[in-house]
């Protein structure tokens, strides 16, 4: 049977998710049984050993926006200097596009590289996104500075009373 991992300490998020895919791909005839276990024995697993074929994890989100930043962080081979790759993917149309954009000075020409870059993983499916939850925040309607930045995070140095 497939092993489905996922982090102990995100059992109330992930595991309701890993239930249902399990129950669906069961359905269809693949055997799955279900592997959480602690989060640091996962990230080591997933980024250092690599030895994690099937897992889902809820915490993968670059800082920056630009796709290309996305794409060395995941999806470029440790090879051509990937920084986490934790699905093992090897491409070297990937890689190629990703060293080509670096340099591009012409934005046009490196926004169609870049859609080509997305399309590729699109195709190739390295990693499979199958739940997006939205961020949310509750604050007073007094708190100003709440802004909503790419990483979802709160600037908390921002943040004041309204008297």
């Amino acid at each position: 049977s497939f092993r489905l991992s996922y982090s102990t300490e995100r059992e109330s998020t992930i595991g309701p998710v890993a239930t249902v895919l399990r129950t669906a791909l069961r359905a269809v005839g693949f055997p799955v049984e279900l592997d959480p276990m602690p989060g640091a024995q996962l990230a080591d697993r997933r980024s250092v050993k690599k030895d994690i074929p099937f897992s889902l994890y809820d915490q993968s989100r670059p800082i920056g926006v630009d796709a290309s930043y996305a794409a060395i962080l995941y999806f470029v081979s440790p090879q051509k200097g990937g920084i986490l790759n934790m699905t093992n993917y090897l491409s070297d149309r990937v890689d190629n596009l990703f060293f080509a954009i670096k340099v591009e000075g012409d934005e046009n020409k490196r926004n169609d590289m870049l859609r080509e870059l997305q399309n590729t993983l699109m195709d190739d499916l390295p990693w499979i996104p199958v739940v997006e939850y939205k961020t949310q925040w509750a604050f007073t309607n007094k708190m100003r500075g709440v802004t909503l930045h790419p990483d979802n995070n709160i600037r908390w140095a921002e943040l004041f009373m309204e008297e």
